[in-house]
């Protein structure tokens, strides 16, 4: 599908970063195609999701009117519905990439129901050509849960559209650039990382609750909690900063790129306690930079890090999940 001389449609209704650094490597790397590239802010989740088709239509309209070789959409994209307001586009081969998809998200998310968006996915996962997925976790949870959920249907729930689905699916990671290990001096006492966007579904309170109980055990390190923040953020950030002051060498976003570089090169161990996590940019990029993982066995993680790298995961319990994460880092500083 990725000829020479092709012009691709790109779009995406919701640009998160990861979002925007996939899009960009495809336009620097795919050199044989002409892409248009029609993406909305990161924002208005709900909105964004339901709504991407009208906003194309209303403020999109000469792009999309135009005639493509090739549609790239996000699984954010209502693609059904934009084709039905666009007829130029019916003919067009769509690629429909999965960075996320609507039937892994933690329950205690502050969208409580997904299932008019998970409709709209599987609608768009219909009328695409191929079904690309960024992990294995997100491949399996979008074509089991999409599955039980048509199954749910009061009639006509005995559809085999999850079988053509599955035979156009295959996954296709997000590429990582390798930062390469670049110290210049060993640390004299660990520095762990934690770099996730300041969320909830990141679960960070489960993160600090470890760090604090590390102190308490008598354990000597240093923290750099750094990530993309939001207007909203979970308490304990705050809560957490005055806490842990003594052990913080770096706190808050990163603006400069080469900056958060260096303190991804600087740190030796970074962490994950998160509930909602389709392939884990953030961890695998501090690991390119020389850092050792250490994340819960579950989500992405499952299939990517080695038993080593992975404590034992209590999703629904707090407290044990904690344990774990504490367990497996003593291991390792002991090591240290």
């Amino acid at each position: 599908m990725f000829e020479n001389n092709r012009k691709v449609l790109l779009l995406n209704a919701y640009e998160a970063k990861s979002h925007k650094c996939w899009r960009e490597f495809l336009e620097e790397n795919l050199s044989g195609c002409h892409f248009i590239s029609v993406v909305l802010p990161p924002r208005f989740f709900s909105w964004r999701i339901h709504g991407n088709p009208i906003i194309f239509s209303e403020y999109e309209t000469e792009k999309l009117a135009e005639n493509y070789d090739l549609i790239i959409a996000t699984s954010m994209c209502d693609i059904a519905t934009i084709k039905g307001f666009f007829p130029n586009l019916s003919d067009t081969p769509v690629i429909v990439y999965f960075h996320e998809n609507q039937f892994a998200y933690p329950e205690t998310d502050r969208v409580k129901s997904y299932q008019d968006a998970q409709i709209k996915s599987i609608n768009s996962a219909v009328v695409a050509d191929r079904l690309l997925f960024n992990s294995f976790y997100n491949m399996q949870t979008f074509l089991e849960e999409g599955e039980k959920l048509l199954k749910k249907m009061p009639d006509f729930n005995k559809t085999k559209i999850f079988e053509k689905l599955t035979a156009k699916s295959e996954v296709l990671p997000v590429p990582i650039y390798p930062l390469g290990f670049d110290r210049k001096t060993v640390n004299k006492i660990p520095v762990i990382l934690w770099n996730h966007r300041w969320e909830y579904d990141k679960a960070p309170e489960r993160f600090f609750h470890a760090m604090e109980e590390l102190r308490n055990k008598g354990y000597t390190f240093k923290l750099n909690v750094v990530g993309q923040q939001f207007r909203r953020q979970p308490e304990c950030f705050d809560k957490y900063k005055n806490i842990l002051g003594h052990e913080i060498l770096n706190w808050g976003y990163v603006y400069n790129i080469d900056e958060y570089h260096d303190i991804l090169r600087g740190s030796d161990f970074v962490v994950s306690t998160s509930l909602h996590e389709f392939q884990g940019l953030a961890v695998l990029e501090a690991v390119s930079a020389g850092t050792v993982p250490v994340v819960p066995d579950r989500m992405a993680y499952r299939a990517i890090f080695q038993d080593i790298y992975k404590y034992a995961s209590y999703e629904n319990d707090q407290e044990k999940d904690i344990n774990a994460l504490v367990e497996k880092l003593e291991m390792f500083i002991e090591k240290y």
